[in-house]
């Protein structure tokens, strides 16, 4: 499992659908091992945008890599929200 500095926040700050468990180079291992499927929805505390990766830090604490996830202001709507075009997730484009 990957690890990460922990945050100290256990304030959600967006929700992440899982969309594609078969993408990225452990290809979902971490989130098939801790019982999620396509469609689950996690809270999401922490985001950690880096050059050449994005990792997600869910409720539970444990960090997984974005590619995996679709992304969302709110869990009842789903509205749509791309943490890539979005200064306060971005800082390559602050």
């Amino acid at each position: 499992m990957l690890t990460t500095t922990p945050t100290t926040s256990t304030r959600t700050i967006l929700f992440a659908k899982v969309v594609d468990l078969n993408a990225g180079h452990d290809n979902g291992k971490q989130l098939i091992d801790n019982g999620y499927k396509n469609g689950d929805i996690l809270a999401i505390t922490k985001v950690d945008m880096g050059s050449s990766y994005t990792w997600i830090t869910a409720m539970d604490g444990d960090v997984y890599n974005s590619v995996h996830f679709e992304f969302f202001d709110d869990q009842a709507c789903l509205v749509p929200h791309d943490i890539y075009d979005d200064p306060m997730y971005n800082p390559y484009i602050r």
